[in-house]
């Protein structure tokens, strides 16, 4: 929802000249009462959109609109609005006026990159994903190539996910959700040791209040028996998520942690057990 830019030398002498110039340089254009109340709406319309509430940012990013039709940060919301409130042509129409008025608008391509991955349109999304990653300037690649490795997974291509997932998290060692894919991967791969390490780095920083990696963790700590570690992250999981919506899903889970932590101690002993016996046995 950012404008990301490329600076060429032309536009480097033109910013030297200015500021060695300032004589001569004019105030900057004051902006008028409608251009105004057009970046109140859009702020609004921001705001309402981040928080989910896609009806009110849908109607404040209108009043934007209407105030100011050629602003191509508010095509861009206005596009994800309509979008998220299923009118997806409408949406994809203002995404794409947005990145007409501005060739510029890193975050708009970026928009429209995601909607054709949402769409299934894998090849075109991959395609400006792609042409995304020469804009230099632009601060969330992260997030570009963990929308590469989405793709990648689709086609079912974990080798070549892994690698985008690897570089996201090299241009940003706090994007969480790139962890916790590679943690899925691993899962999957049985590689329960790796894949609880990601899922710990995923379940950080702006990530943490989602119960997601948590529980991630818990699952590959079953999967290594490691019971009793796993009681220990529940007990720190039930002191968090106390009285929040949470609250009976880490109480389900610590049921059947001590539930299978019983069951193996259990089984250990049945087997020395019958070692036992077979020694006792045992002919010589």
């Amino acid at each position: 929802m950012y404008r990301g830019g490329k600076m060429n030398m032309k536009t480097l002498i033109t910013m030297c000249l200015c500021i060695l110039l300032t004589a001569c340089a004019s105030k900057p254009k004051e902006k008028t009462r409608a251009e105004r109340q057009a970046e109140l709406y859009y702020n609004q319309g921001t705001r309402e959109l981040v928080a989910k509430d896609y009806t009110l940012a849908l109607q404040k990013l209108l009043e934007a609109n209407r105030l100011k039709p050629n602003d191509s940060k508010i095509c861009n919301n206005l596009g994800m609005a309509y979008y998220f409130k299923k009118d997806h042509e409408t949406g994809i129409r203002f995404v794409k006026k947005s990145i007409k008025l501005d060739p510029k608008n890193t975050d708009a391509k970026l928009n429209l990159a995601t909607i054709y991955m949402q769409d299934n349109k894998l090849d075109k999304a991959e395609t400006l994903y792609k042409s995304l990653l020469k804009d230099l300037t632009y601060t969330k690649h992260s997030r570009t190539y963990y929308n590469l490795a989405m793709i990648e997974l689709r086609r079912n291509n974990d080798t070549k996910a892994v690698e985008y997932l690897d570089k996201s998290v090299e241009d940003n060692p706090n994007y969480c959700p790139s962890y916790y894919k590679l943690g899925d991967i691993a899962s999957k791969r049985g590689s329960y040791k790796k894949a609880l390490k990601f899922y710990k780095s995923s379940g950080m920083g702006i990530c943490y209040d989602n119960i997601k990696p948590h529980l991630a963790q818990i699952e590959m700590m079953i999967k290594l028996k490691d019971y009793d570690q796993a009681r220990l992250k529940l007990d720190e999981m039930m002191e968090k998520y106390a009285m929040t919506k949470h609250e009976s899903i880490v109480k389900l889970k610590i049921e059947e942690v001590n539930r299978m932590r019983r069951l193996s101690e259990r089984t250990n002993q049945e087997y020395s057990k019958k070692l036992d016996r077979n020694f006792l046995s045992t002919d010589f």
